[in-house]
């Protein structure tokens, strides 16, 4: 599977002070989590009652999607290999979706 392929695009640079490399995680992958990504940010417009609950499920998937973190809900992003190139910050960006 490519880079682009399970939505973890890297860029590798050198470090200046010696002989190892920098990831950086670029959009549009779901391991990015911007500054505005906090789960108290969702930007729901009401409280979930007994009467909202189709507007109110609607404007939480919409807030999922529009952060592209919608696939830690649904399922369709699994978590890497533990110990791979994308485990720490797969996990970082599901313990902020988890809040």
């Amino acid at each position: 599977m490519s880079d682009k392929e399970d939505g973890a695009l890297h860029s590798s640079t050198k470090s200046s002070g010696g002989s190892g490399t920098t990831q950086a995680i670029l959009w549009p992958s779901p391991f990015l989590i911007h500054n505005s990504d906090t789960p108290s940010r969702m930007f729901v417009g009401e409280l979930l009652t007994e009467i909202n609950y189709g507007e109110w499920v609607g404007d939480i998937r919409d807030s999922f999607i529009a952060k592209n973190k919608l696939g830690f809900v649904d399922g369709s992003i699994s978590a890497p290999e533990a110990g791979g190139e994308d485990y720490a910050a797969w996990k970082q960006a599901d313990a902020m979706v988890k809040g």
